[in-house]
């Protein structure tokens, strides 16, 4: 497992030291700025390790090894602007009894499809017949954003909305009184 940040967009930064974080299970990592070893470092149980890194439009990436094997890898791209949204609903179908729910997360993403992680673009949700939205999230703990609220600014490039639909089950099964 690795995960690497802070995100990779920087403009107006080119040449400023950005610290990079790394959190791994591996036993060592190195880190890549466009294809540039920036050394390779063991990991403390537990915890992460970190790099100065130039920042420069590209790629920075981790190798994560294991006994001197590679075995995980990530990175993470320079992005252009913020063109289009994409949803990842959690399932097709939900049933309209008015207690099954599903969770839309939606990312915004570039041309390429890449995720603009510093895009701070507020979505707005709707849903349509008998659907209704139980709320909106986007995993920033000092948003003050009101969670049932029908938008929800992007954090790190995603947000998500949760809903609901009304109407016959057909197993009959239906919401509980009260």
């Amino acid at each position: 497992m690795m995960h690497i940040l802070p995100h990779w967009n920087w403009p107006g930064c080119e040449g400023k030291v950005i610290d990079v974080w790394c959190f791994s299970n591996c036993d060592e990592v190195e880190l890549f700025l466009n294809d540039a070893s920036l050394g390779r470092k063991a990991v403390p149980a537990n915890s992460h390790v970190e790099w100065p890194a130039p920042y420069f439009p590209g790629v920075v990436a981790a190798r994560g090894f294991r006994d001197n094997q590679e075995v995980a890898y990530t990175e993470r791209r320079t992005t252009g602007a913020p063109v289009r949204l994409t949803l990842h609903p959690d399932r097709k179908k939900i049933w309209a009894d008015g207690e099954d729910v599903v969770v839309v997360n939606v990312a915004v993403e570039d041309e390429h499809g890449l995720v603009v992680h510093d895009a701070p673009t507020l979505v707005h949700f709707s849903v349509e017949g008998s659907a209704k939205i139980l709320g909106a999230a986007n995993g920033n703990p000092s948003s003050h954003e009101v969670d049932k609220a029908p938008q929800r600014s992007a954090f790190g490039g995603l947000c998500q909305v949760t809903a609901s639909r009304a109407g016959y089950h057909p197993t009959g099964r239906y919401p509980a009184a009260g």
